[in-house]
């Protein structure tokens, strides 16, 4: 696993320190993960800087299933202060899975607390992006997993567009030699 997604995450903190002085308020953002322990992390140094308004998370098809990322979300929020946070789930989009998927699904579901419980359900990801993008705020979106969610969001309401501040990706060009796993 790479910690480009922490070194994201750490970018960000620093580059939003100089765009809000103190005193200007929380920065909304939406985090959207395929729950790799790298993106684990990256979520938990974003709540702990404080300087943050984590308005929702989503889950994508990648390090875990949607469902069971969405699960594993819920409750690292629930851990870290933070279970009022809306978690939705994207949609599976097939292929292969990437080989590190049981590492990551089998540390989602260790752990002190109980399991996570897919019983519950989760909103689509698209249905809970376009609820909370409907209010007339700027949105930082940081997304540590494919692109899949914030795809089906602009297709389905390309007006969305206008309520992103930033879109911070980890991956590269659709047309580099190597464009990663986030973007394959």
């Amino acid at each position: 696993m790479s910690i480009r997604p922490l070194l994201l995450a750490c970018a960000i903190l620093l580059s939003a320190e100089a765009a809000f002085p103190h005193g200007a308020g929380p920065r909304a953002v939406i985090v959207d993960t395929d729950m790799a322990l790298d993106d684990i992390r990256a979520l938990a140094l974003l709540i702990a800087d404080g300087s943050y308004d984590l308005i929702a998370c989503v889950s994508s098809d990648g390090a875990c299933s949607p469902d069971l990322g969405a699960a594993g979300l819920r409750r690292i929020l629930a851990r870290l202060g933070h279970g009022d946070v809306p978690v939705g789930a994207g949609r599976v989009v097939g292929g292969d899975d990437p080989a590190w998927r049981p590492l990551s699904e089998s540390l989602v579901l260790a752990g002190p607390s109980p399991a996570p419980s897919l019983a519950d359900g989760f909103e689509p990801a698209g249905t809970l992006l376009r609820r909370v993008l409907s209010d007339d705020v700027s949105v930082t979106y940081l997304c540590l997993g494919p692109l899949s969610n914030l795809a089906d969001l602009l297709a389905a309401d390309p007006a969305a567009a206008r309520r992103l501040e930033a879109v911070h990706y980890l991956g590269a060009a659709p047309d580099d030699p190597n464009p990663g796993w986030n973007t394959q």
